[in-house]
Formats: structure tokens, C-alpha cells, sequence
């Protein structure tokens, strides 16, 4: 099974299962990038949720230890990840299904990271949890030339300007309907890139956020 945890400062959840059900979504994930209707750009930031999954499973993350007492007692591994990602990451696989013909097992894959987030967040609170689901049922996909560092763009700010749990509760939904590619804040981010990239003569999606990031409460 998958345990999701929001974290402490609501930045975020991480994600706890055994190697057989962390495998099994990884390999769905990559199905589905590989099979789906996924542009270059996009298709890379998905399988970053698979990236991190694969680390888990191998170990080089998190551990826990879940259980009532010493006979159900289970160590499990796990991975965190910023809401804005995730978010967007799991909307956009179960848009790249509605595509492709996918086994009971990407469907059971999905489900489980779908109840995941959404236990999770309604631990935070249950009408953040009802609306963030209704968003990601409403992210009909991103278009071929959408710029994915506006994702990175906004978790930042997430994490950065809203410092706190409140705030971040307060700002999560709005983030992530500016991810929305006819937004304002899309818009003028991609002006931005836009002018950028003739300057620089290349393409608007060839920039990526390397910069480090700033210390930040999880």
C-alpha cells in the first residue's frame, strides 16, 4: 500500500510504500510518458515523479516504520514532493490514460496515488482536498509547447514567499489555476521567456531552473 503524510509546513507530502508497489507505479509512470500523448518537456517533468519513486525503492531516501505493534511492524520507503509538483505531475498521468489503452494494474497504480494525495490533503483539510481534486480532474492535459519551468516557477514561490502553513493553505489553489497556459501569470511568464529566448537566439523551452534553491520549512 502507499501512506501518504502531509508534511509538517504544508509544503508538501511524502510518500511511503513497499518496493513491490513503488516498482509497480514506476513502471506504469514510464508506460504511460512512453505510450501517451506527451510532449518532450512535459514527458520529462512527469517522469520526474518516476525519478524520485526509483530512488525510493532503491533506498536512497526515506525510511519508515509503520505498524500497530511488532507483529504487523513494516519498514517502508519514501520520497517527498512540493504540492504544485505533484499535483500536476499525477493530473497529467491520468490525462495520458484517457489516451491509451492501460492495464488493471497502471489503473490500480493511478487509483493509489490519486487516494494518496487525497487522504493526504484532507488531513490539512477536507474542503482544500475536495477542491484540489475538482483541479485535477479539470487539467484536460498542457499543450505540446506549454513551459514546464512555470511548475518550478510557481512552486518557488510556494514554498519561498508563503512561508508558512497558513499561507500556504490559503495560496495552493490559486498557484495551481495560474498553471492554467491562458492564466495571466502564464502569460506574462512566457512573454518573458519568450523575449529571453530572441536574445539569447534559442528556443523559450531550452531555459531550465538550475539556480539553487533557498533554504525552506518543509
Amino acid at each position: 500500500m502507499l501512506i501518504g503524510i502531509p508534511t509538517k509546513h504544508a509544503a508538501g507530502i511524502t510518500i511511503f510504500g513497499d518496493y513491490y508497489d513503488l516498482k509497480s507505479i514506476h513502471e506504469s509512470i514510464h508506460s504511460l510518458v512512453q505510450d501517451g500523448p506527451f510532449s518532450p518537456s512535459l514527458g520529462d517533468f512527469v517522469l520526474g515523479l518516476a525519478y524520485e519513486i526509483r530512488h525510493s525503492y532503491q533506498n536512497d531516501r526515506q525510511n519508515k516504520v509503520f505498524g500497530r505493534d511488532s507483529l504487523d511492524q513494516v519498514s517502508y520507503r519514501g520520497f517527498d514532493s512540493l504540492w504544485p509538483v505533484i499535483l500536476v505531475q499525477i493530473s497529467l498521468l491520468r490525462w495520458a490514460a484517457s489516451f491509451v489503452p492501460t492495464s488493471r494494474a497502471v489503473q490500480s497504480d493511478l487509483y493509489r496515488l490519486e487516494s494518496c494525495i487525497e487522504i493526504a490533503l484532507s488531513e490539512i483539510s477536507p474542503q482544500l482536498s475536495h477542491d484540489c481534486l475538482n483541479w485535477m480532474r479539470t487539467l484536460n492535459g498542457l499543450p505540446e509547447n506549454y513551459l514546464v519551468e512555470f511548475v518550478t516557477h510557481q512552486s518557488r514561490i510556494y514554498v519561498t514567499k508563503y512561508n508558512t502553513k497558513s499561507k500556504r493553505l490559503q495560496m495552493i489553489l490559486r498557484l495551481l489555476e495560474d498553471i492554467n497556459p491562458i492564466s495571466n501569470e502564464y502569460r506574462a511568464f512566457e512573454a518573458t521567456m519568450v523575449n529571453l529566448a530572441k536574445e539569447q537566439n534559442c528556443s523559450p523551452s531550452d531555459f531550465e531552473d538550475n539556480a539553487e534553491w533557498p533554504a525552506f520549512r518543509w
